[in-house]
């Protein structure tokens, strides 16, 4: 039997020293272990932690399907949605459609399926004509949607861009106030951000999965870390911001179901807009700017979420002189304003201003601050 070692570890925790030359009477780390002791008393004790207890393990998830109907301009039948997965006792939805669009009827459909306690998570949302399905298993995923005469009324694919295998990896997370945010990849260019809540009284654990694409780059090369920001704005806005300094920064709404379909540009947290180029239009005498060359750019500005584009491609160049425009492209008139356009000092008085113009603004952001580039 090995002999019981003592040790006071009297000196504490004690980093700074090699460890071929640790003194006995210290420690250089303590792994599920913490030292307890009473107030102003020197001495103490060593307790074992309970150490870590498994309540989640990442399943795999399923590939996406695709509904497109078949039907014609309007909709006016019951209709009967078949879902199983992960060989479950299928459960059937029966719904009652009464005479609407091709798109309206694709939504409600949707929205009754999302009213539904499936098990497993079942993810579904509305696009367009189209309804898209998954589920977080990986298990086959079955899907019919038919009339009471068991006729088909939409056709069933799967979206090639959200097939995804098992064996995925953790490489990073993030809590929300009581939930946990992980992100994961099966290291194939893929990436999905799942939601665990458990509870600490009773330590049972729930999840599910809010985003799922095989495209969104996501790496165990390039783990997401410190780099994730979590905030809880209200019971319908949970945002994560986060990068993992190769892709950039992104952003996700944890708690909008219809998040799952989005495609990796749209987690950019960068603004999406339409540039227009700023057009010069006159030169008047009626302002301040110093002699030089001149280009404008701008920046829209969302007044909602503070978010800013990028600065716009410039305008034309322009110069300005302390010259008379009317005279100096008169060559022959007066040579001295003519040659200003040549070259000459800049940061001269000029009491001249450059107005223009701006078409087709992007209405999605609400205000825009102009920049001019003098050099």
């Amino acid at each position: 039997m090995p002999k019981a070692h003592k040790n006071s570890f009297e000196k504490g925790l004690l980093r700074d020293i090699s460890v071929d030359k640790f003194p006995p009477n210290a420690y250089f780390d303590l792994i599920n272990g913490r030292i307890i002791s009473s107030s102003d008393l020197s001495n103490g004790a060593i307790e074992n932690a309970n150490g870590n207890k498994v309540f989640f393990i990442l399943p795999g998830v399923s590939n996406v399907l695709k509904c497109t109907p078949v039907f014609g301009f309007g909709l006016n039948t019951t209709v009967f949605v078949i879902i199983n997965s992960n060989n479950n006792t299928p459960v059937v939805i029966q719904i009652a459609i009464g005479g609407v669009s091709v798109e309206d009827a694709s939504r409600i459909i949707a929205q009754k399926i999302k009213d539904q306690t499936i098990n497993p998570n079942i993810v579904v949302n509305a696009d367009g004509n189209d309804i898209f399905i998954s589920s977080d298993k990986f298990d086959n995923l079955f899907v019919s949607i038919q009339d009471s005469n068991g006729s088909s009324l939409y056709t069933i694919s799967t979206v090639s861009s959200f097939i995804l295998g098992t064996s995925l990896k953790i490489i990073g997370g993030k809590t929300i106030r009581d939930s946990i945010v992980l992100f994961s990849t099966s290291d194939n260019g893929d990436g999905q951000i799942w939601i665990v809540d458990y509870n600490p009284d009773t330590l049972i654990t729930t999840y599910r999965i809010v985003y799922n694409n095989s495209g969104a780059g996501f790496s165990s090369d390039h783990p997401i870390g410190d780099e994730v920001i979590g905030l809880y704005e209200s019971k319908r806005i949970q945002r994560i911001y986060w990068t993992d300094n190769n892709n950039p920064p992104r952003k996700l709404n944890t708690v909008d179901d219809e998040n799952y379909f989005l495609s990796p540009n749209d987690l950019s947290n960068a603004a999406s807009v339409k540039f227009t180029r700023p057009i010069i239009q006159n030169i008047t005498v009626d302002g301040g700017l110093p002699t030089g060359v001149y280009q404008y750019g701008y920046v829209l500005k969302s007044s909602i979420t503070a978010i800013k584009t990028s600065v716009s491609p410039l305008s034309a160049v322009v110069n300005i002189v302390k010259a008379n425009e009317s005279t100096a492209v008169l060559w022959g008139v007066n040579s001295s304003d003519a040659n200003e356009y040549k070259g000459g000092p800049g940061g001269q008085p000029s009491s001249k201003s450059i107005s223009g113009k701006i078409n087709g603004l992007d209405n999605c952001l609400h205000s825009i601050s102009s920049y001019g580039y003098i050099f």
